[in-house]
């Protein structure tokens, strides 16, 4: 797969659409919506909303690097997420105003009533202080996630390995990553098979 490693691996920073595709093998969310515009729990295991007042429980889930994800965990996601300037998340929880967490269990009271606010849970849930993660080079790799993947740089060799700690059983393959600085690359890559799949929700 290709990305751009000139752009952020932070979900909420991402701007092209190869990093952009990549956000969903290396972070989960709270809930999952369908196509039916469904939500189904992930990292969540009980949400409840009554009124303005929306409370969340964790369920036990790990982080990449072993340690468990954590009330304090989801407060610093949406706090990456309500400071987004741009990108998928933007606006997202626009809704929210004001939010807290006591070990486990988040607290978070809405503008207006919305009994769909539970779609809007679906942004990706980063381990607290990883979003300014720097590899040897100075550069911000990928914030810590609980995702199937994990980012791997070999000498400047990227690739994508599976997570030892994932909920949902380990993946087999190990994704390779090519570096793509701009789009007559991919295509030429996509032509001669070096690239195996590109997705782009507008063409």
């Amino acid at each position: 797969l290709y990305f751009n490693y000139s752009d952020s691996l932070n979900p909420y920073a991402a701007q092209s659409s190869g990093n952009k595709a990549l956000m969903s093998l290396l972070f989960d969310s709270l809930v999952e919506v369908d196509n039916d515009f469904s939500a189904t729990n992930v990292l969540a295991s009980k949400i409840d909303v009554s009124g303005k007042k929306v409370v969340i429980d964790l369920g036990s889930y790990k982080f990449s690097d072993g340690s468990y994800v954590t009330g304090a965990d989801v407060v610093y996601s949406i706090e990456q997420c309500k400071k987004a300037k741009q990108g998928a998340y933007v606006n997202q929880l626009e809704n929210v105003s004001s939010y807290s967490a006591s070990s486990n269990t988040i607290y978070l009271t809405l503008k207006r009533e919305d009994k769909n606010v539970c779609n809007l849970l679906d942004f990706p849930i980063i381990k607290k202080g990883t979003v300014n993660k720097t590899n040897s080079d100075g550069k911000n790799i990928a914030p810590v996630g609980t995702g199937r993947y994990v980012l791997h740089d070999n000498l400047g060799e990227f690739s994508l390995r599976a997570n030892a700690h994932y909920f949902g059983g380990k993946p087999e393959n190990e994704i390779q990553l090519k570096n793509i600085p701009d789009y007559d690359a991919l295509e030429y890559l996509i032509r001669s098979n070096t690239i195996d799949a590109y997705y782009n929700d507008f063409d």
